[in-house]
């Protein structure tokens, strides 16, 4: 790599591992010649995997030092079967499992799922295309198909607590079961999660919305008008929504990070908070979802997609990801039209499907204690708070 004059990064999702790989244009061959070495022909000797081990221990560590991580985590292991591998798995693993590690395992992974039809090859930026191609057949032509075992996603849902009476902050996460990434509901199912976006206490007057108006003076509301009834001012620090999707399922809901008062009285304040948020997913999914709400939502939306294509990694991340889930990439003309031609009605449609009256995921950790159980706060998927 550094002969090449470039920079290698390596990322782990929950199902895909992505390397990238950044050189000048006249090296173009030369890296995709390594990146296949790499892939293909990495050492495994036992210095190796055991300074491998060192590092992913160590990533583990940082990563439980990492609240949000904790938290996902935690929300992905209580919504999937907690089994020693899947979507409901630790993405750094576990101790046990990374000290079980041999050559073997590494062999037989590498063979198994480092194969044809399961390996996307991606370049964006300065790149000839037809050397590329060529650059890859050479490289990467004589790859075997594999296929690695099946491991059935099942969803089961409930709530996972981390107490912890000493932190200061309360975090919430909650969610509930999506299609897969190929699925059609995807984009409504977006467009769902930009209606909201994403808030910060800090942002002052840039949240619009009326979930944002209210999270800043959380206050009742009448018809999306707030009262003048304020709340302490520390009370909600974050309310950020999310959409993880993957190849047969996926998870949607709201992050919530907040601050209980001080007061004894107050205290379920963030409770408060949690039941207000998954009320507005209420409102949208059985009352009223406002034209303007998605025509707002299309537009941040369609930012999104467009940030997704700023910078060489971004680019050649999405487009992997495209051509994994869906078989191909799909022009952004495409996905606009798709964008544009979605209703209020088609939006309710698929949420009536996904969230109203299904089992919740929750994760928390934190300062938990005034929460609600899980059994009370089911029906908040169907109880209609208006």
């Amino acid at each position: 790599v550094e002969e090449l004059g470039g920079h290698l990064h390596v990322e782990t999702g929950r199902e895909i591992t992505q390397l990238t790989l950044k050189v000048s244009k006249e090296n173009v061959t030369k890296a995709v010649s390594l990146l296949a070495d790499v892939v293909r022909n990495a050492r495994l000797s036992d210095e190796d995997i055991k300074t491998a081990k060192d590092i992913v221990q160590s990533q583990r560590h940082e990563g439980e030092e990492r609240t949000d991580e904790v938290v996902f985590d935690n929300l992905h292991r209580c919504a999937f079967d907690s089994t020693g591998a899947g979507l409901g798995a630790p993405i750094n693993g576990s101790e046990d499992g990374i000290n079980a590690i041999d050559r073997k395992t590494l062999e037989d992974f590498r063979t198994t799922n480092f194969a044809a039809g399961r390996i996307a090859l991606v370049a964006t930026g300065a790149v000839n295309a037809t050397e590329f191609e060529k650059a890859a057949s050479a490289s990467f032509g004589d790859l075997a198909k594999g296929s690695a075992p099946v491991i059935d996603t099942r969803y089961v849902g409930g709530d996972y607590r981390l107490w912890n009476l000493r932190y200061k902050t309360t975090h919430i996460a909650w969610g509930f079961e999506t299609c897969g990434a190929a699925c059609e509901d995807s984009l409504p199912l977006a467009l769902a999660t930009q209606v909201f976006g994403n808030f910060h206490r800090s942002q002052h007057e840039m949240g619009q919305h009326a979930m944002h108006r209210v999270l800043k003076v959380f206050s009742s509301q009448d018809h999306s008008t707030p009262t003048t009834t304020h709340f302490p001012e520390k009370g909600i620090e974050v309310a950020n929504t999310f959409l993880n999707q993957y190849s047969d399922t996926g998870l949607c809901g709201m992050y919530l990070v907040g601050r209980p008062a001080a007061t004894a009285g107050d205290a379920a304040n963030m409770q408060e908070i949690w039941q207000y948020t998954m009320s507005e997913w209420c409102r949208i999914t059985q009352k009223l979802l406002h034209q303007q709400e998605l025509e707002q939502a299309k537009v941040n939306l369609k930012s999104q997609l467009l940030f997704n294509m700023d910078g060489g990694s971004n680019s050649a991340a999405d487009i992997g990801k495209q051509v994994l889930y869906n078989g191909r990439r799909v022009p952004i003309a495409e996905l606009f039209n798709r964008i544009d031609d979605i209703t209020t009605t088609n939006v309710q449609e698929v949420l009536q499907h996904y969230f109203f009256a299904r089992r919740p995921v929750y994760s928390f950790m934190g300062y938990t204690y005034p929460l609600a159980n899980y059994e009370w706060s089911t029906m908040w998927t169907y109880k209609y708070w208006y």
